[in-house]
């Protein structure tokens, strides 16, 4: 009785002092690696899951940016203080305010003309940078030249589908 009690024992200690210790070494470890998944690998899926715009001068990247500019070129075309009513991974949609140079004279002279409207981003690319990216807008407002299409895609990056 007694040689099964020491045994016992031993083994209740002996796993306490097995669990203790897979209990530090796990604490030691990086955020995750005890489960197999490491704090950055769920980052980068989390990453992948976000589809950005390009909004300041077609480069750079934004989460449901404010601001778009739409003419890359020159701005003389752009919509602000946009509100989206929705944000997924394949299309987005906001409204806003259409800011339009009239180019009268010319762009370098003309006046720029507010309207409300709105815009739909769509068409995925995934980017060199390894992020995903709507490459194209659909825009409308109430003013002349009240609708159209915008390659927003990040213009310094090389993408592909998504």
């Amino acid at each position: 009785m007694l040689i099964r009690l020491i045994r016992l024992t031993t083994a209740v200690l002996a796993s306490t002092a097995i669990a203790a210790g897979l209990t530090a070494a796990a604490k030691a470890l990086p955020a995750g690696a005890a489960t197999g998944h490491s704090a950055k690998a769920s980052q980068g899926a989390a990453a992948k899951q976000k589809v950005y715009v390009a909004a300041e001068g077609c480069s750079g990247h934004f989460y449901k940016p404010s601001k778009v500019i739409l003419a890359c070129a020159d701005a003389n075309l752009y919509i602000t203080g946009l509100k989206y009513s929705a944000y997924g991974t394949s299309s987005a949609r906001a409204a806003g305010t259409i800011h339009l140079n009239a180019c009268t004279p010319d762009c370098a002279g003309g006046h720029f003309h507010t309207y409300p409207g709105s815009i739909r981003f769509f068409d995925v690319v995934k980017c060199s940078d390894g992020r995903r990216y709507f490459s194209r807008a659909k825009y409308r407002f109430s003013g002349p030249n009240g609708s159209g299409t915008e390659d927003v895609g990040p213009l310094r990056l090389r993408c592909k589908a998504a």
